[in-house]
């Protein structure tokens, strides 16, 4: 997903990272009803796949922790934020955000996403 992402961004007129953080703040600032749907992909998550590809993971790291305020216990986001964490080797963050993720999906009849046998082997070992 994010090498298209980075493509993309790669054609917009100044620093990528920095139009989609500007984007996101706008996106911040924007009232939705409870009835609307909300955003497939919350700007801030978006905005911390970037810096994750570019390997800059404290960056990203604080775009997915941001998220995480705003919408809190999603499945990509916090999945992101481990992978994130543990790259700097901040493995106590890393490992209690792959718990939460796996308290989230303890109701699942069985681990079909290849991201939570993922989560489960890095919280095990």
């Amino acid at each position: 997903m994010t090498r298209p992402f980075l493509s993309s961004a790669a054609a917009l007129v100044g620093d990528p990272l920095t139009e989609i953080l500007a984007a996101a703040d706008r996106q911040d600032r924007t009232d939705t009803s409870a009835m609307a749907p909300g955003p497939l992909a919350p700007g801030r998550e978006l905005g911390g796949e970037m810096p994750l590809e570019m390997k800059r993971p404290a960056h990203a790291l604080q775009a997915f922790e941001a998220t995480m305020q705003k919408k809190p216990n999603r499945f990509r986001t916090l999945y992101r934020a481990a992978n994130a964490a543990s790259l700097p080797s901040d493995r106590e963050k890393a490992r209690r955000y792959d718990r939460q993720l796996i308290d989230i999906c303890a109701r699942a009849h069985a681990p079909r996403r290849a991201e939570i046998r993922d989560v489960r082997k890095a919280v095990k070992s």
